[in-house]
């Protein structure tokens, strides 16, 4: 938390129809504001309304406390490439520890080809336009004054190394860096145009990651949290927003979240802020789907960490009584689960609620909730939705406790598994048992019968409540994964698969690189079962014989029923994953098989929109959005970390899923 002692507090006052509002301008708040709208004619970029979007942002931070004096903005002929590395140079010169800084920029952005260290899952960097760069390559332009991610995020970083730990960043990006054309009238900012070289292939153009690439990463422990929040998907042009009673376009982003900010306090989080963002934006700007990444359980502009439990938004309003989300059985949704709405920024759901419902008529990857009483559009779509009474149908696991001396702490896991429908306790025929590893010990074990080691777990180092919790919660988590091994869904328009290359790698530097390449045969054992040892290595191959573009990844469930996602690795989000009609591509990462041994599943699932399975994950490794040694890049990517929630129209047929069964042993 930064040092109320050490802050200089100006106080202003402004007389609003009789009433006098005070607003605090701290001086350790600094933003920059950057806008290029009026590009030359040379640069054969047209000209836009970014500058509209100055006024609105500038005023949203100065009701959010940022000193006139410290909000610095340029515009137009004095936003060139050099212009803004200098301004952004400047603010990590200027800024101490523990102070909170905003940025902002609205104009054209691009798809460039990727060059230096290939490490664009596409094939190609993202970059913001400046005053001075070009929209085509030339033998006179090869694009220098293009502003890729890989440079900011330089640039960023080393603001968030001198603001420290109890620092705070805000970048928000109005402006597009690739998509599809979009019929409309409305003006986009940026383009469907790749920027690139005659003869560019995006194919192969990653470099291989290795294993050390985690160990070696920078430790950000010491650097600033980061949000990033930008216009639109990766895949989507940003479109402005005509207002009809100023008579002015704006961009969209920055019209929603000027609007969100007036309307936030002190305790609004960045979660619930983009939420807000994204009431608005559905109603002005239905073509785009913003994005947001980083620390979003934090309260605005350096507040503190907030316990945000998981929750939903709507995706479709039916009428009074009935709205549907994007989420269901992969995500735990089935029907006769208990739900409860709250205004957005509710951290857990206490209280009265607005409504409650009941899940119906779930599928994979969507259900209906039918609401007891009635809610209007705009009070369903300012909602969070909670689960506060889940049931999980025919799925139940079948649980025996034996040789638990310890009665208190056996009647409490008896009592929170009775809480949970895919729990029950039995005494005959179980299919997991909870026992201590030795008449001595002060270790609990969960096991199959045939003495699979699925959780331990030490009985000193937590609280019996606490201990209850953890053992009903692996329980529910093993459920659950029993019901993704059973979950098939075929769609021929989504017919995306995957294959596995068995590797061995060498090292190179500081990492590893592909040896050479095996045939999958060699890793057949018994006749057609896959056999990989503890410590082969291999690679992923992707194919779309569908009829349609894919998102997809990959989830790992392994033999003691953990479930984790393999893709995407590391940092990577699921909008990058995208796999279109007739391509194959392999992926640049080198996996490693290992413990626990058994029979383990990789399956692979293809969707039309991008989906957060990250509800269902029982560990995820290093993707977590603190302490990214690359946030920029992870927010050029534009890529979908919704909030745990959807906001996208998908059917729910709209799914493939492709399973490769295997065995792992020592």
């Amino acid at each position: 938390m930064k040092k109320l002692t050490l802050l200089i507090i100006t106080i202003s006052i402004i007389i609003i129809n009789g009433f006098s509002l005070k607003i605090f301008a701290d001086s350790n708040k600094h933003a920059l504001i950057i806008a290029v709208g009026d590009y030359p004619a040379e640069g054969k970029w047209k000209d836009i309304s970014s500058t509209n979007d100055v006024t609105l942002i500038k005023n949203a931070l100065l009701k959010q406390g940022f000193p006139d004096a410290n909000i610095k903005i340029i515009t137009n002929a004095d936003a060139k490439k050099q212009d803004i590395v200098n301004q952004l140079k400047n603010l990590a010169n200027t800024v101490n520890k523990g102070d909170i800084v905003a940025i902002h920029f609205s104009g054209h952005g691009q798809q460039i080809m990727d060059i230096g260290k290939k490490d664009e899952i596409d094939g190609y960097d993202e970059s913001i336009i400046p005053y001075d760069a070009n929209l085509y390559y030339s033998d006179t332009y090869k694009g220098e004054n293009h502003l890729r991610d890989d440079e900011i995020t330089i640039l960023l970083n080393d603001i968030r190394s001198k603001l420290g730990k109890d620092g705070d960043l805000l970048v928000i990006l109005d402006s597009c860096h690739s998509g599809t054309a979009t019929r409309g009238l409305a003006q986009s900012r940026g383009t469907s145009v790749k920027f690139e070289e005659p003869g560019y292939s995006a194919a192969n153009k990653q470099d291989e990651d290795s294993f050390a690439s985690i160990e070696l990463a920078d430790d950000n422990n010491n650097m600033a949290s980061m949000v990033v929040i930008s216009g639109a998907s990766q895949e989507e042009l940003n479109y402005e927003y005509y207002d009809k009673n100023s008579k002015t376009y704006y961009g969209s982003l920055s019209y929603s979240l000027s609007k969100a900010l007036s309307e936030a306090t002190p305790e609004t989080t960045y979660r619930a802020l983009f939420n807000m963002i994204q009431v608005e934006m559905n109603i002005i700007a239905p073509r785009q789907s913003p994005q947001i990444e980083g620390d979003v359980d934090k309260e605005i502009f350096g507040g503190k960490a907030v316990d945000q439990k998981p929750y939903f938004m709507i995706d479709e309003w039916v009428d009074e009584k009935t709205v549907v989300i994007n989420a269901g059985n992969l995500m735990g949704i089935f029907d006769g689960t208990i739900v409860e709405f709250y205004d957005i920024n509710t951290p857990s759901p206490t209280g009265t609620p607005k409504a409650r419902g009941t899940i119906a008529n779930s599928s994979a990857i969507q259900a209906d909730i039918i609401i007891d009483s009635t809610l209007t559009e705009i009070d369903a779509k300012s909602s969070w939705i909670f689960v506060t009474k889940q049931n999980f149908g025919d799925l139940v696991v079948k649980v025996k406790i034996d040789n638990l001396k310890d009665n208190n702490l056996k009647n409490l896991i008896i009592e929170r598994c009775n809480n949970l429908p895919s729990i029950e306790i039995v005494n005959n025929n179980p299919e997991l048992i909870i026992e201590l590893i030795d008449n001595s010990s002060t270790e609990l074990q969960i096991i199959t019968p045939d003495e699979l080691q699925v959780y331990t777990l030490d009985l000193t180092s937590n609280t019996h409540e606490k201990l209850a919790d953890l053992i009903s919660g692996r329980l529910k988590n093993y459920g659950q994964a029993n019901l993704l091994k059973a979950i098939e869904l075929q769609d021929p328009d989504l017919d995306v698969t995957f294959s596995i290359i068995p590797v061995t790698i060498k090292r190179s530097g500081s990492g590893y690189v592909v040896d050479e390449r095996l045939l999958i045969d060699t890793k057949l054992k018994n006749g057609n079962q896959l056999e990989f040892k503890d410590g082969d290595t291999f690679k992923i191959k992707v194919k779309n014989d569908g009829y349609a573009k894919a998102y997809y990844q990959i989830i790992d469930i392994m033999a003691n029923n953990s479930i984790n996602i393999l893709v995407p690795y590391n940092n990577r989000q699921p909008a990058e994953y995208i796999i279109y009609p007739g391509e194959e591509k392999e992926l640049p990462n080198i996996f490693l098989f290992g413990k626990p041994f058994g029979t383990e599943i990789f399956k692979l699932i293809a969707t039309r929109e991008p989906i957060d399975l990250s509800m269902i994950v029982s560990t995820r490794g290093a993707n977590n959005t603190k302490g990214d040694n690359s946030p920029f890049e992870q927010l050029f990517a534009e890529s979908y970390k919704q909030t745990r929630a959807g906001t996208l129209s998908m059917p729910p047929s709209s799914a493939n899923i492709f399973t490769i069964p295997f065995k792992v042993v020592e």
